[in-house]
């Protein structure tokens, strides 16, 4: 072996070595719920190898600057806030990139969802949001029912909701269905296709959601 092909040998094994010592992965980050009302208690989680930058935009009242490698805080956003973690210690060219968890709080407003619905051979068509909020949040109405494909709208229709274990409603253009529920869990959306209309692609559902808080 020449001195010169040995030389790029050692510089590829130190490489190697640099870039294996210096891993310090995020193991782990969660925030929950991510809907509430207004000052109700949020748990930040995180599990990193290293040392830890932690921040909240805006910070809540009670936030803690500081963190240790794992972890958790339990604060009281009054606004949305960006939860974000950084292992500081992180190779850039890998983990470095800070990840993110975002809070929404609600009070009294509503927020336009919507799924993708797959439409069976029935020619029935079904979407399934999931909820992920605190006690207290409540879905109070369903309306402006939507129904969509690439991006095209189509014709005016019932659009059904069922909240979690509860009672399916169905509405269509200006109605409104008042649903009063909980707001956390899986709600379920569903339409029937018109004659003439294809199977596919599948069709997206939407519909405003109106919160309130308890």
């Amino acid at each position: 072996m020449t001195t010169t092909k040995a030389l790029k040998l050692l510089a590829s094994f130190a490489l190697a070595a640099i870039g294996g010592c210096c891993s310090h992965p995020i193991r782990a980050f969660d925030v929950a719920p991510k809907l509430i009302c207004p000052k109700q208690e949020v748990t930040v989680a995180w599990d990193v190898d290293g040392e830890v930058q932690l921040t909240a935009t805006p910070p809540p009242p009670d936030w803690q600057t500081t963190a240790p490698e794992k972890g958790e805080q339990r604060v009281h956003p009054e606004v949305d806030t960006d939860f974000a973690l950084t292992s500081v210690q992180a190779n850039p060219a890998k983990e470095g990139a800070a990840q993110h968890q975002f809070v929404k709080v609600k009070s009294v407003g509503s927020e336009l969802r919507g799924q993708s619905a797959p439409c069976d051979d029935t020619r029935h068509c079904k979407a399934q949001i999931t909820l992920d909020a605190a006690p207290g949040l409540t879905v109070a109405s369903v309306s402006g029912p939507h129904i969509v494909r690439s991006g095209k709208s189509l014709a005016d229709r019932p659009l059904c909701v069922t909240p979690p274990g509860g009672a399916r409603q169905c509405f269509r253009g200006d109605e409104v269905a008042s649903v009063n529920a909980p707001a956390s869990g899986q709600w379920t959306l569903e339409a029937e296709l018109l004659d003439g209309e294809e199977t596919t692609p599948p069709i997206k559902l939407e519909a405003r959601f109106t919160f309130a808080c308890k």
